[in-house]
């Protein structure tokens, strides 16, 4: 059998809800045959939260097991060769998850190849009875590595590490060419930073805006820091406000 994951969005920020796909298949391939017992399981990563009611599925559907929300379960008493089942569900980012973070999510499946309880079966054949038994995912049963019924996919999803932008949006000349300007004017140019959902508490955070030679800051009150949320609560806080201070510069020579 063959397990495929995949999730939808692969980035998202605190609160988002990302929608996982899995698709396990019995393929024909002139080696395989009917499945047996078999166990998906699929674990949700930490500052991830399954959302209840989501689960669903087409095709060759199991009998779902979702009383433990870290880790999904599905299980079929035969899966027969060529089906396909496609399973659904959503998790939640945390709202305190960090910009940066990356979650990995990993699903398995383990079938074995003969109906019935392979740890009380007996030995098969008499040429090998130590290794004559059913086959199944788990190395350590009888049958050790030729037990290979098990295979895994993961999906990745990603927290934007939040990035500067910076623009030039207006200068002293009435139509100046924006990428150079003649000696002794001005131009304004604001740095805008994305710092995305997270309702964590963040420590200090500093913008640092650094001048090339030959560029002096233009101390005229005008600068300012707004912070912009999409949260209809607000539920962002600051002691900055007001103007920019100016870090003091050294004095040249």
């Amino acid at each position: 059998m063959g397990i495929d994951k995949s999730a939808a969005p692969l980035t998202g920020d605190a609160g988002d809800v990302i929608t996982f796909t899995v698709t396990i298949t019995n393929p024909d391939d002139g080696n395989n045959t009917d499945a047996f017992d078999a166990d998906w399981t699929d674990d949700i990563p930490d500052d991830m939260t399954y959302q209840g009611g989501t689960i669903g599925c087409t095709g060759t559907c199991p009998a779902f097991d979702v009383s433990n929300v870290k880790q999904l379960k599905g299980h079929w008493s035969e899966f027969d060769l060529t089906d396909t089942a496609t399973i659904t569900y959503q998790a939640k980012l945390d709202d305190d998850v960090q910009s940066g973070a990356t979650f990995t999510n990993t699903a398995t499946i383990t079938s074995t190849s003969l109906p019935g309880d392979f740890h009380t079966a007996p030995g098969l054949s008499t040429f090998s009875p130590d290794l004559s038994f059913e086959r199944t995912g788990d190395k350590t049963e009888p049958g050790l590595d030729a037990n290979d019924y098990t295979d895994s996919d993961s999906a990745t999803v990603n927290v934007p590490q939040p990035a500067p932008v910076k623009t030039l949006v207006s200068t002293s000349e009435a139509a100046p060419p924006m990428d150079r300007l003649p000696i002794w004017r001005w131009a304004r140019s604001p740095a805008s930073v994305w710092r995305g959902h997270s309702r964590r508490p963040e420590p200090q955070r500093q913008i640092t805006d650094t001048l090339p030679a030959g560029l002096s800051f233009l101390n005229d009150n005008s600068a300012r820091v707004a912070f912009v949320t999409d949260d209809p609560d607000g539920g962002m806080t600051s002691s900055v406000g007001g103007p920019l201070r100016r870090r003091a510069q050294p004095e040249r020579p």
